[in-house]
């Protein structure tokens, strides 16, 4: 099965990922971002792609949710891992509070 791969710009911050799709003003020259989605960071989770799919890119992370599954293709395997980590973080923050 293929599917069709549309870039969308990630943008975290401590409690939410935003992801948006970027577009240009042929005039101004000016990039403005058109939100397509939230994930509340407080139930969301990292998992490996091979959960999911049989020989996966190796830029590939997976974001999931109680609802969702978002899947990512990172330009790089570093940023990739850039990514992971900096979620990772940011989930064993949100779960030490919770479980004080």
């Amino acid at each position: 099965m293929v599917h069709e791969t549309v870039e969308r710009h990630l943008f975290l911050f401590n409690n939410v990922l935003l992801i948006g799709m970027a577009s240009e003003n042929l005039i101004t020259g000016k990039k403005t971002y058109k939100l397509k989605d939230s994930v509340p960071l407080a139930q969301a989770w990292i998992t490996t792609p091979n959960a999911y799919y049989n020989n996966p890119p190796d830029t590939m992370f997976i974001l999931g949710t109680p609802t969702q599954i978002y899947k990512f293709l990172a330009p790089s395997e570093r940023d990739k891992e850039k990514w992971e980590n900096k979620l990772k973080n940011i989930l064993r923050r949100k779960n030490k509070h919770l479980l004080r």
